[in-house]
Order: C-alpha cells, then sequence, then structure tokens
C-alpha cells in the first residue's frame, strides 16, 4: 500500500501545483486586462512571434497590418491568450505540428484577430461549451485530461472584460 500512497501523493502535489500556476495567471490576466496600459499595434506582430516561437510553434503564417493605436490588453494578457490559443492548436492537431495562421484586421476601431490551424474540426458540442470553464474537450476526443480546461475560458473572460468577443468555429473543408 506505501507506493500506491506515495503515488496518489505525488499526483495531489502535482495537481495543487498546476491549480496554483494556474490561479496565478488567471489573476495576473485580470489585472492586465483591466490595467488600461494596452500594447501598441505595431507591437502585435513580435508578440505573436515571440509567443510561437517560445511554445515551438514550426510552421507559423502571420498576416496583419501594423496599424497606429493601441490594444485595450496588455502585452502581457495578450501573450497568455495567445499561448492558449496556440496550446490547443498543438495538442489537439494529429500530428502534433499545426500549421497556424495568425491574422487580424481593424474593423471599425475594434481589432479581430484569428487564430486558425489545419488540426481535427470540433463536434458541435465542443464548439458550444469549449469556452466554459473546466471544460475539456480532450476527455472525448483523445482520453486524455492534461489541463484543467481553463486556457480558453480565461482568453474568453479577459475578452468579455474589455468589451470584446471570442468564438470558435470550424474551418471549411
Amino acid at each position: 500500500a506505501p507506493p500506491k500512497m506515495a503515488q496518489a501523493a505525488a499526483m495531489a502535489d502535482t495537481g495543487v501545483k498546476e491549480l496554483r500556476d494556474a490561479l496565478q495567471a488567471i489573476l495576473s490576466n485580470v489585472q492586465d486586462s483591466s490595467s488600461g496600459v494596452g500594447l501598441e499595434m505595431s507591437g502585435l506582430r513580435t508578440a505573436v512571434e515571440q509567443v510561437a516561437t517560445g511554445m515551438g510553434c514550426q510552421s507559423l503564417s502571420i498576416q496583419g497590418d501594423s496599424e497606429s493605436g493601441r490594444l485595450a490588453l496588455s502585452e502581457a494578457a495578450l501573450q497568455q491568450a495567445l499561448r492558449a490559443l496556440l496550446e490547443n492548436s498543438l495538442r489537439f492537431h494529429p500530428a502534433g505540428r499545426p500549421a497556424i495562421l495568425v491574422s487580424w484586421q481593424l474593423r471599425r476601431d475594434k481589432l479581430h484577430l484569428f487564430v486558425e490551424d489545419d488540426g481535427v474540426s470540433l463536434t458541435p458540442e465542443q464548439l458550444q461549451r469549449a469556452l466554459l470553464p473546466y471544460y475539456q474537450g480532450e476527455k472525448s476526443h483523445t482520453g486524455q485530461m492534461a489541463g484543467m480546461g481553463l486556457g480558453l475560458s480565461t482568453v474568453a473572460g479577459m475578452l468579455w472584460e474589455i468589451g470584446g468577443d471570442c468564438r470558435l468555429s470550424n474551418l471549411e473543408p
């Protein structure tokens, strides 16, 4: 019985550390996104490149103009949102090497940021529930339960807090 107890204790310790890290990230994002100090639009391309490189994204395309102006999100909050989106692209791609396109457009003084990949499509249920806290689509998709199901809900929460929106959709075949 002692080896099983040690294994259970190690799993609990890992879970506590993951929860602590997730809560710290969420709290810092809320502070960052509401601070009113947003990233200059001219720095958007560099921010995307830094996050993607740091995560090991091997096939990344970026399309967007370097417009003047300032985002409503801080650079740290934007990078956290990008990490969550790119992590999903990496995690759910069948080969683990998605071709990712990050693009943006300014429409009526609002930034529309798109993250697209060539991974699998989501089911209607996954699309409907993916922005809910603690929802883990991979349980039904891959059987794995890595993560806490907070990445996309955190992104959506940051955007809603500043009057933005967040939507998921499948690309047409």
